[in-house]
């Protein structure tokens, strides 16, 4: 792990800055409130023409160790 003062060497790459500051744009424009930009999101994810890829459900792998457990031991009769 870098120390603070070899970190200094080493100047943003720009993807980054550009990242932060379209963050910080988006931040400012709905308040810097987490609520609102999570439904401006949500709302700009309905409108776009993008095409939205899922993956393909695979189903669940069967697990014989967690099949053969009894489960979490509790301690005492439950009375608090």
């Amino acid at each position: 792990m870098m120390n603070p003062e070899q970190s200094a060497h080493f100047a943003p790459d720009d993807i980054i800055s550009e990242v932060r500051a379209i963050r910080e744009q988006l931040a400012a424009e709905h308040g810097y409130d987490v609520r609102q930009l999570f439904e401006a999101m949500k709302r700009r994810e309905q409108v776009t023409t993008r095409v939205k890829l899922e993956p393909d459900p695979r189903p669940a792998e069967k697990n014989d160790a967690f099949m053969r457990s009894e489960g979490p031991r509790v301690q005492g009769d439950g009375a608090a």
